[in-house]
């Protein structure tokens, strides 16, 4: 038996393989160690280097409670001894792929955004994708004008060469000009873990319900 998160008046739940609710009401992230950004998601770490992953966007990152469980006994999880967080993804919009392999799309398309790679196959299809998933045309190119300004303003301000700097990544400005507070991954395979991981991109800066 395999529980899975899905969308629900709103919410993600956890459901169990015949459709019951497991925690309707506890929809946290689980994250070890303090709840400042990932340093390797900043701006000139993304893009100093062809990184595989990080693209998800410059923020703090997290695992679902039940990839949580799969690692407690792995020898290769080594943040045991970090002090463990819990945080409420209510508090937040988070983008949500519905599949799998819709993430692992949005990921690659993100990855071309940082590297300024709009005519290729991965940035197409992920555009295609969050079209499917209700965001206009109008939306994404507003998204896309937004991230050619702070790369023009990077690149003016020489943010490009500042290794210090914490800047927010293009794929990060993408998402946030789209309205998002970050991308939820739980429960989908290759995603779900300690590589890739969901994100919010500013902790403290939860929704107002």
């Amino acid at each position: 038996m395999a529980n899975r998160w899905v969308t629900w008046r709103g919410k993600h739940i956890l459901v169990d393989d015949d459709g019951n609710i497991v925690n309707q009401e506890k929809n946290v992230g689980v994250h070890y160690g303090d709840l400042g950004k990932a340093r390797d998601t900043y701006f000139w770490n993304i893009n100093s280097s062809n990184r595989s992953t990080g693209h998800f966007g410059t923020g703090t990152y997290f695992i679902s409670a039940d990839e949580e469980k799969k690692l407690q006994d792995s020898p290769s999880f080594t943040r045991k001894d970090r002090p463990r967080q819990e945080v409420d993804f209510n508090d937040y919009k988070l983008y949500r792929p519905k599949i799998d392999s819709e993430g692992q799309r949005l990921h690659s398309g993100l990855k071309a955004i940082n590297y300024n790679d709009y005519d290729s196959f991965d940035f197409r299809v992920m555009k295609d994708d969050l079209k499917r998933n209700g965001i206009s045309e109008s939306q994404i190119n507003s998204a896309i004008e937004n991230v050619e300004k702070a790369r023009n303003e990077y690149i003016s301000k020489g943010y490009i060469n500042d290794y210090a700097g914490k800047y927010d990544s293009y794929s990060t400005i993408f998402m946030k000009s789209l309205d998002f507070d970050g991308i939820d991954v739980r429960g989908l395979e290759g995603l779900d873990n300690t590589a890739y991981g969901s994100v919010i991109y500013d902790i403290n800066k939860k929704r107002k319900k």
